[in-house]
């Protein structure tokens, strides 16, 4: 206001108000370089890759839980098939809670590249209780074995993605659980899933890339469900052939 008079003929005006020059940019988040905004944005953005932010590629909708329950019943299908087969009658009920989670899982972080927290909670607590009444059922060495494998697959797989960055947060958060549920079966057949897992999803990235995805990861869940199929397939094949 200040330039403009200068330059002009005088005129009565009122005397400035504290108010009538208020910047535009003084207004909060209003300018690129704003503190506020540079801050908001850094901190959304060590949320991410910190994996506290759960919004993945986008929002859930209640067609994706729909269809996430359909590859749930698939997958519990599968592994029961494998189980029926292979073995012992008696863990049935964890190789179906096995499948079915995976099922469901695989499905949603295909969907949005993230598996939220609540699902691996309630995949977690699904577990412990079918781990727990099959070792009331049984009698047998099945806590034991799940618990060590689950927290051996967890420290694994912090420090792989600590060092590679190969997998994210709900990832290692995951792992542990189908770990701890094929550990109760054997821990070979536990061993085998994640060699197997981590195989496929070799495989998935690479295909990737040649098919030109510019993704620097893939969805994990999908081929755990797959390799907890195919470990149980394996294992039970190597045990009825080698005895052990």
């Amino acid at each position: 206001m200040t330039t403009v008079l200068d330059h002009t003929a005088p005129i009565d005006v009122l005397p400035e108000t504290p108010m009538a020059e208020a910047p535009v940019n003084a207004i909060p988040g209003n300018s690129p370089t704003s503190p506020t905004h540079v801050d908001s944005v850094d901190t959304v953005r060590g949320n991410h890759e910190a994996g506290f932010n759960e919004d993945g590629l986008r929002e859930l909708t209640g067609h994706d839980y729909l269809v996430s329950s359909v590859w749930g019943i698939a997958g519990a299908l599968a592994t029961s098939a494998v189980s029926i087969l292979f073995l012992p009658v008696h863990l049935l009920a964890l190789t179906f809670i096995l499948g079915a989670g995976l099922g469901v899982l695989g499905y949603l972080d295909h969907c949005t590249q993230l598996i939220r927290n609540k699902h691996n909670l309630v995949f977690g607590i699904a577990a412990a209780l079918i781990l727990l009444a099959t070792q009331a059922v049984t009698g047998g060495a099945v806590l034991l074995p799940a618990v060590i494998a689950g927290a051996v697959t967890f420290v694994f797989m912090l420090a792989l993605t600590v060092f590679t960055g190969f997998a994210g947060g709900g990832d290692i958060k995951l792992s542990p659980i189908p770990a701890a549920l094929l550990a109760a079966v054997s821990p070979i057949a536990a061993l085998l899933w994640l060699l197997t897992t981590f195989v496929l999803c070799l495989a998935g990235m690479i295909t990737a890339r040649l098919a030109g995805s510019k993704r620097k990861h893939v969805a994990m869940a999908p081929f755990m469900a797959v390799a907890a199929v195919l470990a149980i397939l394996a294992y039970g094949m190597l045990s009825n052939t080698l005895g052990i």
